[in-house]
């Protein structure tokens, strides 16, 4: 009887090394004929398509202005310590009453760039430790798709060879809250501009 094969480090890839299938072109996908009395739908459902693309567009140039003027309210308020992730705002159209909320987020993009997290730092003082959080993580070391010697360790097993195939990382995020905090540590409108210039901030909505 023929003795098995191990399974090597390269045999872990087999898989995803494999040529990917390629995906059928239109021409070979089966076509529907529409009767005449819904091929009339179909044209509707096209022209209301391309009607509410425009109307999109249309409507993200028209809250541009809205967003930017009731951002600058809510930041003025914060920044005198009256914070709000949401406000009202009323209109009056035809006559009636329409209520608009101005939501933020509390999501912000944290930076990678390690000269940047030192400026982040220096602009947030003690309060940096406070509103941020270090995670840890491990990456696999580069070495280790290349080195036929280390691919046999590890399938021969990690045992107490741990370091040898795996690079302690750190990072860090931003705490949950920090949408309100960064407020009460900028004080003025200029710090706060630096900070979200370094953190940008997800991007408010109108709902």
């Amino acid at each position: 009887m023929a003795k098995k094969k191990d399974t090597g480090f390269d045999d872990m890839f087999s898989d995803a090394a494999a040529p990917e299938k390629k995906k059928s072109k239109n021409g070979d996908i089966p076509e529907i004929k529409l009767s005449a009395e819904v091929e009339k739908n179909l044209v509707a459902f096209l022209a209301q398509k391309k009607a509410m693309k425009a109307a999109e567009t249309s409507m993200r140039a028209e809250e541009k202005p809205i967003l930017v003027e009731a951002m600058t309210k809510l930041e003025t308020d914060a920044l005198a310590g009256n914070y709000s992730s949401s406000y009202v705002i009323r209109v009056m159209v035809n006559k009636e009453e329409q209520l608009i909320k101005l939501v933020t987020s509390d999501k912000f993009t944290f930076p990678a760039d390690p000269e940047v997290i030192v400026e982040l730092e220096k602009i947030l003082g003690e309060e940096f430790e406070k509103v941020t959080t270090e995670v840890k993580g491990l990456d696999v070391k580069p070495e280790l798709f290349t080195d036929k010697k280390l691919q046999k360790k590890l399938m021969d097993l990690l045992k107490n060879d741990f370091f040898t195939f795996f690079t302690p990382t750190k990072k860090r995020i931003l705490n949950k809250g920090f949408a309100e905090k960064m407020y009460k540590i900028a004080k003025t409108a200029e710090k706060l501009a630096e900070i979200k210039e370094l953190v940008p901030q997800a991007k408010p909505a109108l709902k």
